[in-house]
């Protein structure tokens, strides 16, 4: 649903193509396409792309939402209408997901047969990560409701690509990242050094991991993760803030700092730091003025600095 939070606005700035559902009503609310009708239109993108311009990269950013709840296999589907009832049909939400997260890994399958059949030597590197958790079933006192607890928000991600550009593999990476890492880690790959406003750090830097930190934002509040310790605040309370260990049980969180890590200084800059950040993002702030780029042997000027 890219009508969510203004998302078209930013899309239809910075990206060539968008396909999405048409809106469904007055309010623009777009029904997500099922998935493997979404991979679709992915391998036709890609192949689109291959034949205009094969010598060109390509960045694709793609949605899923057969693992969003309600945890659905309907609609624009292929798939056999028996295993859209089973899923339909099954009053466990974690059972549920476990159906259509199969399913999805069925479609992304798809899609990497498709990309394996490329021109080979081709550089590739995909991404794979939860926009946020599900509470689905878990307790969460009532003064804790709305801020971005592990059952709320926590996730990993997938990353598959060349050694060259994310370094040896297989291996697992355990310290505190948010999605706000990808953007400075995807700039820094492709040799892209100018100026930029971001609160992310680079996945693959050399900073020891009791130094890596994540932030996490929902709607009633905001967290700060670093070396195994979590920070909660209300947003439209600071000076309310709890913390506990990263992954203990939430009946562990404690009322104010004493027994962690954190100071009330940083506190204080977790709340400002947020403040700025999305006034430079509504204010279209990211990337510095009047940059410019070399692409394809032309000088493109980036239009990043018009108010919104």
């Amino acid at each position: 649903n890219p009508s969510f939070d203004n998302q078209l606005f930013w899309a239809n700035k910075w990206y060539d193509r968008i396909r999405f559902a048409a809106p469904a009503g007055h309010f623009v609310i777009m029904h997500p396409l099922a998935d493997d009708a979404l991979m679709d239109q992915l391998i036709s993108e890609v192949g689109a792309h291959d034949r205009d311009r094969p010598k060109q990269p390509l960045f694709a950013y793609v949605a899923t939402a057969g693992t969003h709840e309600p945890y659905t296999l309907d609609g624009e589907t292929k798939l056999a209408p028996e295993t859209v009832r089973a899923a339909a049909a099954e009053s466990d939400p974690r059972r549920r997901y476990r159906i259509v997260l199969r399913n999805l890994d069925a479609q992304i399958g798809r899609v990497l047969d498709f990309l394996d059949a490329r021109r080979p030597g081709r550089p590739r590197l995909i991404i794979i990560v939860g926009d946020h958790s599900d509470v689905a079933g878990d307790v969460v006192p009532p003064e804790m409701r709305g801020l971005p607890n592990n059952a709320v928000v926590w996730t990993g991600a997938l990353i598959a690509g060349p050694t060259a550009l994310i370094g040896p593999v297989p291996r697992v990476e355990t310290f505190p990242s948010s999605h706000v890492d990808l953007m400075p880690t995807l700039l820094d790959i492709v040799g892209d050094h100018a100026p930029t406003v971001s609160m992310g750090t680079n996945l693959f830097a050399d900073i020891p991991v009791d130094q890596r930190t994540a932030v996490a934002i929902s709607g009633q509040g905001y967290r700060l993760d670093r070396d195994g310790w979590s920070l909660l605040m209300r947003r439209d309370h600071p000076e309310l803030f709890w913390t506990r260990s990263a992954f203990a049980p939430i009946a562990d969180v404690r009322a104010g700092l004493e027994g962690s890590p954190f100071t009330a200084g940083e506190v204080r800059r977790l709340w400002e730091n947020i403040n700025t950040w999305s006034y430079l993002i509504e204010n279209n702030r990211v990337w510095r003025e009047r940059s410019a780029a070399k692409i394809g042997g032309d000088t493109v000027t980036n239009h990043h600095d018009k108010q919104p």
